[in-house]
């Protein structure tokens, strides 16, 4: 049995690419989480990075950023 409590999703058949965004409902912090599935990206460790944090960055195409809710009202 599943604990996530599915906030967002969307798929795309003909791609295969999707986003999933849900909480976990024993997570007591109350936390969101976003999961993309057929999408570039890159990561780095800390070890890498100068910040010393750890960094992922997932390349989207537009559109998939604006289902998403990344780029509203954004002038054409």
């Amino acid at each position: 049995m599943s604990t996530k409590d599915i906030l967002r999703q969307e798929r795309d058949d003909k791609t295969g690419q999707r986003f999933h965004v849900y909480s976990e409902m024993l997570d007591e912090d109350g936390d969101v989480y976003l999961e993309l599935e057929g999408f570039h990206f890159h990561a780095a460790s800390s070890d890498a990075m100068v910040t010393g944090n750890p960094q992922l960055v997932v390349r989207l195409p537009r559109e998939w950023a604006k289902k998403i809710g990344l780029l509203t009202g954004e002038a054409k």
